[in-house]
């Protein structure tokens, strides 16, 4: 395999992989801002961003396009929206890897985000969040981060429900979000391909450049006060169950 690094004129970090004997291509974006950043009124905003960005954009506005091409080269795709990164994937053909990118970059330049997708979306998070309620690992690290300091955000609620995302202002507050968290300084593009690296730069600089610098600050949470304070530790919970089973945890903060 050969690499290259580089950086677009928007600010965007890139790395190239060509593999002249891949099968599949396959790229990641990681946007640098996850449920940390949430609004303390909006629990699970940048979840509920993460769903969003899948349905449709101005490039491809029939929802579903992104997926349906997928589909239709062999490929698949999905994301996770953690503390401080939010990433997005896919695999696919190797022959239709420059046809995924058309329909990828969009997500991070121009979703449309229609008020009765986002309306359909809130009861989609509504529906995971009910399946997480019987999920013991899910119960755990929310009642961790419910015993933690409200000064630090790892006490919110990452992934949102119908009460935290639904009502008036969601889509209002959604984009607001999306526009002050998701600019090309903070975020990281891999593309990994049977093409050599100039035809990958070629594509990366064609469909990627035109992601919006926003000259927004990439979020930091260094100088908070750690979730748990030194005084409080050691602790020891004993956590009830919904499945029949014995785990012993044990966390270090670091």
């Amino acid at each position: 395999r050969l690499y290259r690094a580089l950086n677009l004129s928007n600010g965007m970090r890139v790395l190239l992989v060509s593999d002249p004997t891949a099968q599949f291509g396959a790229a990641a974006v990681d946007v640098h801002a996850g449920a940390f950043s949430d609004p303390e009124e909006r629990p699970g905003l940048a979840h509920f961003c993460e769903h969003m960005l899948f349905l449709s954009t101005d490039a491809y506005p029939v929802e579903g396009e992104y997926s349906a091409y997928l589909a239709r080269h062999a490929g698949h795709s999905n994301a996770y929206t953690a503390a401080t990164h939010t990433n997005y994937h896919f695999q696919v053909g190797a022959d239709a890897l420059r046809g995924a990118l058309q329909r990828f970059a969009p997500f991070f330049i121009s979703p449309r985000m229609d008020a009765d997708a986002v309306d359909r979306e809130v009861h989609a998070i509504e529906s995971e969040h009910t399946k997480n309620l019987q999920a013991d690992t899910w119960r755990e690290m929310q009642l961790l981060k419910s015993l933690s300091r409200q000064g630090h955000p790892f006490h919110k609620f990452s992934t949102g429900n119908l009460e935290t995302l639904g009502g008036p202002g969601a889509r209002d507050d959604l984009l607001k979000w999306y526009r002050a968290h998701y600019t090309a300084p903070s975020m990281a593009l891999t593309i990994v391909g049977k093409d050599d690296l100039d035809t990958l730069q070629g594509w990366a600089a064609e469909l990627f450049a035109g992601v919006p610098d926003r000259h927004v600050d990439k979020p930091s949470f260094d100088q908070l006060p750690r979730p748990f304070a030194d005084a409080d530790l050691p602790a020891a919970y004993v956590i009830r169950p919904v499945r029949q089973h014995e785990r012993l945890t044990l966390q270090w903060l670091l």
